[in-house]
């Protein structure tokens, strides 16, 4: 179905969107990634398919890709706790915890009940 969305707007960004929402879901992130760069060429200020393109690539374990796109997603909207979190994620898979401790204060400073959840999963102490 959403194959045939892109094929018939495929200078719309909607159609690779919702594709790539099933390929996360059925785990086909690979695929995602391309999507991602088909939406973020139509729309290079889309916070959201930063974000999105680099929590996919924390599924694949493409730490340094996802900390580029986090970051892009961060210049274009500096309040998002999700990409400070997930950014923070991948800082620590890439042995920067400093970077990792930064992120995810940043996250708890903008949304303070995150503190919970993130110090729960054991990922950071302050």
């Amino acid at each position: 179905m959403w194959n045939d969305a892109v094929s018939k707007s495929p200078n719309k960004v909607r159609p690779y969107a919702n594709r790539t929402a099933a390929y996360t879901m059925i785990n086909r992130c690979n695929k995602t990634l391309v999507d991602y760069a088909n939406v973020i060429e139509i729309d290079s200020l889309s916070s959201i398919a930063y974000y999105n393109r680099g929590y996919a690539c924390n599924k694949l374990k493409l730490w340094n890709d996802a900390i580029a796109d986090y970051t892009k997603a961060l210049n274009l909207d500096s309040v998002c706790t999700d990409a400070y979190y997930n950014r923070g994620i991948a800082y620590g898979n890439t042995g920067q915890f400093n970077k990792s401790s930064i992120d995810f204060s940043k996250a708890i400073e903008i949304d303070p009940k995150l503190r919970v959840f993130i110090t729960g999963r054991h990922i950071w102490k302050p």
